[in-house]
């Protein structure tokens, strides 16, 4: 058997902010100033669902195994974006990210309280 420990929140923060930093600094100075503002805010829906005793799986909600990856295809998927595509609208980074977390989290969710 083999267990691993998921990493300090710190550490997922430093880790996943460089990552991201570094594709949005080729962007306008208002889109790569939120970079830090994203990856907070992700790990504030990552942390929110997966300690949640709500998400936790049961019979019906087997699906609901949440972790480290769903984290990464939210950060991972808006690296897929273009600066051109962006150039001066902060707003639509914002919707990216919103999009994002939806279709990562909120697309699995199968019952309406959740």
């Amino acid at each position: 058997m083999i267990s691993c420990l998921t990493a300090e929140k710190e550490i997922l923060t430093t880790i996943y902010h460089q990552i991201l930093d570094n594709h949005l600094s080729t962007f306008d100075k208002t889109i790569s100033d939120l970079s830090g503002k994203i990856v907070n805010a992700t790990m504030t829906v990552f942390l929110g669902i997966a300690l949640s005793p709500q998400f936790m799986p049961t019979s019906k909600k087997f699906h609901y195994q949440f972790n480290l990856r769903d984290f990464s295809k939210v950060v991972q998927n808006i690296n897929l974006a273009q600066p051109g595509h962006y150039k001066g609208q902060p707003d639509l980074i914002i919707r990216l990210w919103a999009h994002e977390c939806m279709r990562v989290w909120y697309d699995r969710l199968i019952f309406e309280e959740d």
